[in-house]
C-alpha cells in the first residue's frame, strides 16, 4: 500500500462487546450480494456504520474505506479505493496504483477498466464498504463512480453508506434488479432492539412501558436512544427516570441538541473540555488530544469515554487513534462556539504545530487556514512546496495556493514559483514562462533583498526558464539558464539539483552536446534516487542509454536495459520500468527479434493503456511497426490510429512533429503515398538551418522525397541528408548515420549511381555489423534487398549482407507456395534467399552455422520442392513466383 495514504481509514471499525443483533438486516444485507450496489442510507445516527461492519466481519474478503473531506480529489479518492481492495488481495490495482501516483493529466476510465479486468479474472469474492460517501461532492468522482458499479464484476459488490442518495443512476440500477437498499425505516429499532440495546450497550433495565415510550420518542433512532440511555444512567433514581421519559421529547436535531446537554451536565469538567476542545479533530490520539486540550491525562479520558459508549469510535486495533461520531462532534463544535473563554483558533493553532513536528504538512495546513493563520499556511507551503511537487501531491498543492487570500500568490516570488512547477508538471509551456517571470519580477521589484538572499528560489526560477526556452526550441539559452541555476543553488538543496541536472541534460541533448548530456544525465539520477524516486530514476536511465542508443552503442544499452528492468521487477514498480521496456522495445525490433517485440509489447499494454502521452504513443508506434514488419496490413491500422488520435492531443509540438514523421514513414512502407504527400507539404523546413530537435522530422522528409524518386526529388533529399550527416557528426549520433546512410544509397541506386550508392551502403555495413542492426535494412524492402545483393557480389561485408538478405522474408511468403507440392520450411526459405546472393555455398553454410553436408540435404529439398536441377533456376523460379 501507497506509504503516504492514511492506514486507519481503511480499517474495519471495531465491534463493540454487547451488539444488538439484527438478523433480518444482515439477511438482507447477504441477499443484496447478488446485485451490484447496496445503498445504505439514513441520516447520522442510525446505526449504519455498526451494522454493515458487524456483517462485514463475518465475510471472507472485507475491505472497507472511511471517507472525508479530503478524499474529494480524484486521484486520491482512486489511490484509496485500490488501496483498500489490496487488503483483501495485495496484488491489486499495482499498476493502476502506480498509474495514478505518476500520470500528470489523469483520464480515469483506462485505469478503472484495467482493475475491473483484474478483479473479473480473480477467482476471490470481494466486498467493499465506502463509509461515508456523502462528503463526496466532486463530479468527477461521482461520474467515475458510476463508471465503476455499472461495470462492476460479480466477484465484486459495493456498499456505499450515506446520509444523502449519490448521484449514480441510481433508479436504472433498480430498474434493473441491480440495487439492494436499506433505509432509515429499516434502521430504526423496534421495542424489543431497543431494549435489547439498553440492557446490553447501555446496561439499563427499563419496564416494557419505558422502553415503548422512549422507542416511539425517537422513533427507533440509535443515537437518540444512546443519548437518553447515558442521560439515564447519571439520573440513578427511578422516580427520576420516569420524569425524564415524560418530558422527553422534540424532533431528532433538538433531542440530540438537549441530551448533548444533558450529558455534558454529568462529565467532570475535565472531560467536558475535553469533548469541547477535541472536537476540531477528524482524527486523534492520546498525544494529539494532549497537545491540543494541553492536558497531559488524555489516555485515560480516551479510555474513559469509550468504556462509557460516548460517541467514540477507535480506528484501529490497538485503539490509539479515535474519532467521534460525526453529528456529535458537529454538536461539540457548537458548544465550543458558544465559549467564549476558549479560542477554536487557538486550538487549531496547536493542533497544527503538533502535525508540523511530525512532518503531517497537508492537516497542519488545514488546521492553520481553520486557525485564520494566513501567514502560517505560506510559511509552511513555501518551507515543504517542493515535497508536493509529484503527479499524486500536485492536486494538493495547488488547492492550497488556491486557498490563500486575494493576490497573494501573484504577489510573493516563492509562491508564484511554486505555482511556475505545478505547470511544469502540467507541460504548459506559456503558464511556465508566465509565472516564472512574474516570481522573477517580484524579486526585482522588491524594496528589501531578503527574498534575494535564497538561492533556493533563484535555482527553481532559473531552472523554469530554461525549460521553458528548451520546449521554444532555444536550447543553447536553456544550457545557460540550467548552469547557471546549478552554480546558484548551495549543495545541500538535493531536490532541486536534481531537477536542475536533468533540465541541463535535455537541453545539452537539444543542442547535440550528447556526452556532456549523459554526464549531466548521471549526476541528476543519485539525487533522485536518494528521494526515492524510482519512475524519474528509471527514466533517466533509460534516457542515457537511449542517447547511447543514438550514438550505435546497441548492445551495450540492451544490457544496460536488461539489468535496470530487472532492479526495478525486483523492487515491485511495474510502472517505473515502462521507459527501458520500450526503449529495449525499440533494440528487439532493431535486431529482428519480432516474436520476442510481440511478447513485450502485449505485456506492456496492462501498464500503457492508462497513458495518453508519451509512453503510449511510443507503445502504438512499434505496434504498428511490428504489423508492418510481418505484413498484416489489416492490423497494422488500429495502433496507427490511436497514436494520431494521441498525437491531436499531444501538447508538446515538437515531439507531435518527430511522431508525426515517424508515422509518415509506415504509410511509405504500407505502399500509401497519397497521406506522406500530403505531410510533406504541411513541413516547413530550412535546409541551410538544420537543427538537432527536427532530425527525425528531417529523415522522414527524405524518405518521402525518395518516394517520388524524381531527379529533383532526389537531390533535394541528397542535400537534405548532407547537413543531416553533420548534425550527426557534431552529436556523435553514430547510429543514426546508419539509416542516413542507406537512404542515400538508395537516392544514389534510384539515380543509376550504382557505385556512389555501394559506397555509401558500405559505410552504412560498417557502422551497423558489429551492433547487429537488422531493421533499419529491411524495412526499405526490396530495393534495399537488391543493393545488398550487389553488395555480396563486391565482396562489402558480404557474409552481414547475406545476413540481412536472409531476414527480407516475410510470412507472407507462405501464401505464395500455394502452388508447390509441398511448402518450403523456414529454414529451406533462408537457404533460398541466401542463394540469391554471390556467397559460396562454404560461405552461406558458414553463415547459417550448419555443415556443408547439411546445406547440400537444404539444397536438395529446395530444387525438389521447386521442380528445377540448379541454382539459377531456382532463383529465377523463386523470384517468379514472389517467394524471395
Amino acid at each position: 500500500m501507497d506509504t503516504h495514504l492514511l492506514k486507519t481509514k481503511l480499517n474495519i471499525p471495531i465491534i463493540r462487546h454487547g451488539i444488538v443483533a439484527r438478523p433480518d438486516l444482515i439477511k438482507k444485507l447477504n441477499a443484496g450480494l447478488s446485485r451490484r450496489l447496496t445503498l445504505v442510507s439514513a441520516p447520522a445516527g442510525y446505526g449504519k456504520s455498526t451494522l454493515v461492519s458487524w456483517w462485514l466481519a463475518g465475510q471472507s474478503h472485507g475491505a472497507w474505506l472511511a471517507l472525508d473531506r479530503g478524499d474529494n480529489d480524484l486521484r486520491a479518492f482512486w489511490q484509496y479505493m485500490i488501496a483498500a481492495l489490496q487488503t483483501t488481495a495485495p496484488q491489486f490495482g499495482r499498476d493502476a496504483q502506480q498509474h495514478l501516483r505518476s500520470q500528470q493529466n489523469l483520464n480515469p476510465q483506462p485505469i478503472l477498466v484495467s482493475l475491473l479486468n483484474e478483479i473479473s479474472e480473480s477467482s476471490q469474492e470481494v466486498r467493499l464498504v465506502l463509509d461515508d460517501y456523502h462528503v463526496i461532492d466532486s463530479q468527477e468522482i461521482h461520474d467515475s463512480l458510476r463508471f465503476f458499479v455499472e461495470n462492476l464484476p460479480r466477484g465484486l459488490h459495493l456498499t456505499l453508506l450515506t446520509r444523502v442518495d449519490p448521484p449514480l443512476s441510481l433508479g436504472r440500477l433498480r430498474a434493473n434488479a441491480e440495487l439492494s437498499e436499506i433505509r432509515m425505516a429499516d434502521l430504526r429499532f423496534n421495542a424489543h432492539e431497543s431494549a435489547d440495546f439498553l440492557r446490553k450497550v447501555m446496561k439499563i433495565d427499563l419496564n416494557p412501558e419505558q422502553v415503548q415510550a422512549l422507542t416511539t420518542r425517537t422513533e427507533g433512532w440509535v443515537a437518540g436512544l444512546q443519548m437518553a440511555g447515558l442521560t439515564i444512567q447519571e439520573l440513578g433514581q427511578p422516580q427520576d427516570v420516569a420524569s425524564f421519559l415524560k418530558d422527553f421529547t422534540g424532533s431528532q436535531r433538538h433531542i440530540f441538541d438537549y441530551l448533548t446537554d444533558e450529558v455534558l451536565i454529568h462529565q467532570p469538567q475535565n472531560v467536558k473540555d475535553f469533548l469541547i476542545k477535541t472536537s476540531i479533530l477528524e482524527r486523534f490520539n492520546a498525544s494529539l488530544s494532549e497537545a491540543v486540550t494541553g492536558t497531559n491525562n488524555t489516555q485515560t479520558i480516551l479510555d474513559h469515554l469509550e468504556n462509557s459508549n460516548l460517541f467514540l469510535f477507535p480506528l484501529d486495533e490497538n485503539r490509539q487513534w479515535y474519532r467521534y461520531h460525526h453529528l456529535f462532534a458537529t454538536l461539540l463544535q457548537r458548544r465550543l462556539q458558544q465559549h467564549a473563554d476558549i479560542s477554536p483558533a487557538a486550538l487549531h493553532q496547536s493542533a497544527a504545530e503538533w502535525h508540523e513536528m511530525r512532518r503531517s504538512i497537508d492537516p497542519a495546513l488545514m488546521h492553520l487556514q481553520a486557525a485564520g493563520n494566513t501567514e502560517g499556511m505560506i510559511r509552511l507551503i513555501k518551507q515543504h512546496g517542493v515535497e508536493f511537487l509529484r503527479p499524486a501531491k500536485i492536486h494538493n498543492l495547488q488547492s492550497w495556493l488556491d486557498s490563500l487570500p486575494g493576490e497573494t500568490v501573484k504577489q510573493d516570488a516563492h509562491l508564484a514559483g511554486l505555482q511556475a512547477w505545478i505547470f511544469y508538471f502540467e507541460q504548459d509551456t506559456d503558464q511556465v514562462e508566465v509565472w516564472a517571470n512574474r516570481a522573477q519580477r517580484v524579486i526585482e521589484e522588491a524594496a528589501n533583498d531578503r527574498q534575494l538572499d535564497d538561492p533556493q528560489l533563484w535555482g527553481s526560477i532559473l531552472g523554469l526558464q530554461s525549460w521553458s526556452a528548451s520546449q521554444q526550441g532555444d536550447f543553447n539559452r536553456g544550457v545557460r539558464l540550467a548552469q547557471e541555476a546549478l552554480d546558484v543553488l548551495p549543495p545541500n538543496a538535493h531536490t532541486w539539483r536534481g531537477i536542475n541536472q536533468l533540465l541541463l541534460a535535455e537541453a545539452l541533448a537539444g543542442t547535440g552536446a550528447t556526452a556532456e548530456s549523459i554526464a549531466a544525465y548521471q549526476q541528476s539520477l543519485p539525487y533522485h534516487v536518494e528521494g526515492r524516486n524510482l519512475i524519474t530514476g528509471s527514466a533517466i536511465v533509460a534516457a542515457i542509454w537511449m542517447t547511447r542508443m543514438l550514438r550505435g552503442q546497441l548492445n551495450q544499452a540492451r544490457e544496460e536495459f536488461e539489468r535496470l528492468i530487472t532492479r526495478i521487477t525486483e523492487a515491485d514498480q511495474a510502472y517505473s520500468a515502462v521507459f527501458p521496456r520500450l526503449a529495449r522495445v525499440s533494440i528487439l525490433y532493431e535486431q529482428n527479434n519480432l516474436s520476442e517485440v510481440l511478447e513485450e509489447l502485449d505485456d506492456l499494454w496492462a501498464i500503457v493503456q492508462f497513458d495518453l502521452t508519451y509512453t503510449s504513443i511510443r507503445y502504438h508506434y512499434f505496434k504498428a511497426r511490428y504489423y508492418t514488419a510481418v505484413g498484416d496490413r489489416e492490423s497494422v491500422w488500429q495502433p496507427i490510429q490511436e497514436m494520431e488520435d494521441i498525437l491531436d492531443r499531444w501538447s508538446a509540438v515538437d515531439e507531435r512533429a518527430r511522431s508525426m514523421g515517424e508515422v509518415i514513414r509506415i504509410y511509405l512502407r504500407l505502399g500509401d503515398k497519397r497521406r506522406p504527400e500530403s505531410w510533406l507539404q504541411s513541413v516547413d523546413y530550412d535546409i541551410n538551418n538544420l537543427t538537432l530537435l527536427h532530425i527525425n522530422e528531417y529523415i522522414s522528409i527524405a524518405d518521402v522525397l525518395l518516394s517520388r524518386n524524381t531527379p529533383e526529388s532526389r537531390q533535394e533529399a541528397l542535400n537534405l541528408l548532407n547537413g543531416v550527416h553533420t548534425i550527426c557528426d557534431e552529436a556523435e549520433l553514430y547510429g543514426m548515420k546508419i539509416e542516413v546512410y542507406c537512404l542515400q544509397a538508395l537516392l544514389l541506386a534510384a539515380g543509376r549511381d550504382r557505385e556512389g550508392a555501394l559506397a555509401a551502403l558500405a559505410k552504412a555495413l560498417d557502422r551497423a555489423a558489429p551492433e547487429g542492426y537488422v531493421r533499419t535494412f529491411v524495412d526499405f524492402g526490396p530495393p534495399m534487398a537488391e543493393l545488398l545483393r550487389d553488395a555480396t557480389a563486391q565482396g562489402i561485408h558480404a557474409q552481414y549482407a547475406g545476413m540481412l538478405i536472409s531476414q527480407f522474408y516475410s510470412p507472407d511468403t507462405i501464401s505464395n507456395q500455394t502452388d508447390l507440392v509441398e511448402p518450403l520450411s523456414d529454414r529451406e526459405l533462408e537457404v533460398l534467399t541466401l542463394l540469391t546472393t554471390h556467397l559460396t555455398g562454404p560461405e552461406i553454410a558458414d553463415h547459417l552455422h550448419i555443415s556443408n553436408n547439411t546445406l547440400k540435404t537444404h539444397t536438395k529439398n529446395i530444387y525438389g520442392k521447386l521442380g528445377v536441377n540448379s541454382r539459377s533456376d531456382a532463383v529465377a523460379k523463386a523470384q517468379s513466383a514472389n517467394l524471395i
